[in-house]
């Protein structure tokens, strides 16, 4: 049987996936069936990188193409006039001059182009007979006007930002959004009519809950207390912002608790005079992020801005760890408050906290709803699953009843 070829593009190496943007394509794209076969084609912005061609599954193909000359004077202009940007202009803005991307990039035979993020969606060339999908993570103008606040150049990136991301919504037959908020955002900035998107969330994968004995030996291992509590972020303004709380507001009120940091935001503290109880780890591997997971009690999310839904949630909810966050940050999230997960300001996020080690059977029942919301609403693999059927109805395989498929799926009753 002739497979269905996808092609897959954005602005960063795939694998391993240490953050959310690779972690959405790979748990959406690399959980396809058999009868799909996936190229994804990236670029590395590293020194001295090598082209990259390396097959990850028997039907998900990687390609990683080093990044043009022309980016690095853009970064010299980033660095050195702009500075503190968590973001890469040339990657974001001017993909479209990386002539040797673009040659790689439309050299892969394929039924059906998507640009995963909208960046390198001018940089595809559509011939007749394929199909090009936009899968929007955000709504990047949203997104991109909180991070930049009151910044100079503020307004030649919105520029940018709205040009590419409208260009990509017109052209494209369809458009994947993360949640419905960035689908209503979408329709009242781009005028794009609402049955061209699909609300397809973002997932976690869905892990079996360890015996309290493995928990225990983890966390020895790992050198932390009976009370640990987690925070996962990339080097963005939101996630930044977010930690700063935890460094600054949360944890020097729990000095009983341990708050591990994740991700390389915590590049932003290296110089900093930090709690004693704020452990900083850094970017890890999915082996020693799924230790941490392990070894935490609750997971936090106090960020402040942001735009889709934050795959940090979604892998709390996976381990079954009671989540406290600002409305922000559970934007997009199907389950309830109060049942599934704790909302709070910023203000009172200590006092839930240490209410929650507090109420040992609150915090038993928040665990067990966010591990089944989890399992049922948010599995890679179901998620995909409904997006074959998307696929396959774009190129006439399976007729799809629009009227009775969404990917809001039914709430925990």
């Amino acid at each position: 049987m002739n497979k269905l070829k996808i092609l897959v593009s954005d602005t960063a190496p795939l694998y391993p996936p240490l953050w959310g943007g690779p972690k959405r394509i790979w748990g959406l794209y690399g959980n396809l069936g058999e009868e799909f076969e996936v190229t994804y084609v990236g670029i590395d912005c590293g020194l001295d990188k090598r082209y990259i061609d390396r097959w990850l599954k028997p039907n998900f193909r990687e390609i990683i193409q080093p990044i043009t000359k022309i980016y690095y004077p853009f970064r010299v202009f980033e660095l050195r006039i702009i500075k503190n940007l968590t973001f890469d202009i040339f990657t974001y803005l001017f993909m479209w001059l990386d002539t040797g991307f673009k040659k790689i990039l439309n050299s892969q035979k394929a039924d059906i182009l998507i640009a995963s993020h909208p960046w390198s969606s001018p940089c595809f060339r559509i011939r007749k007979g394929q199909i090009f999908i936009y899968d929007a993570h955000n709504c990047e103008y949203i997104l991109m006007k909180k991070i930049l606040k009151n910044r100079w150049y503020k307004w030649f990136v919105l520029i940018g930002v709205y040009l590419i991301e409208y260009r990509a919504c017109k052209k494209s037959r369809i458009i994947i959004a993360s949640s419905q908020t960035d689908k209503d955002f979408f329709i009242k900035l781009y005028k794009v009519q609402k049955d061209k998107i699909y609300v397809i969330p973002n997932g976690t994968y869905i892990f079996e809950n360890p015996d309290k004995e493995k928990k225990q030996l983890v966390k020895n291992r790992l050198g932390l207390s009976k009370k640990t509590v987690l925070f996962i972020g990339a080097y963005y303004n939101p996630n930044i912002e977010a930690a700063k709380e935890i460094v600054e507001n949360i944890a020097p009120k729990l000095k009983d608790c341990d708050f591990v940091i994740v991700g390389n935001v915590c590049d932003y503290f290296r110089n900093n005079n930090l709690p004693k109880n704020v452990r900083l780890v850094g970017r890890v591997d999915e082996a020693t992020l799924y230790d941490y997971l392990l070894a935490s009690d609750i997971g936090i999310n106090p960020m402040k801005s942001g735009s889709g839904i934050n795959i940090k949630m979604l892998d709390y909810f996976s381990f079954g760890l009671p989540v406290v966050s600002t409305e922000v940050g559970a934007r997009g999230i199907e389950g309830l408050k109060g049942r599934d997960f704790l909302i709070s300001n910023i203000e009172n996020f200590s006092m839930h906290i240490e209410d929650l080690f507090f109420d040992r059977e609150y915090f038993e029942r928040l665990s067990i709803n966010a591990k089944r919301l989890a399992e049922e609403i948010y599995d890679w693999k179901k998620i995909s699953k409904r997006f074959e059927a998307i696929l396959s109805d774009l190129i006439g395989l399976t007729p799809l009843n629009k009227k009775s498929f969404s990917f809001c799926w039914r709430k925990i009753d």
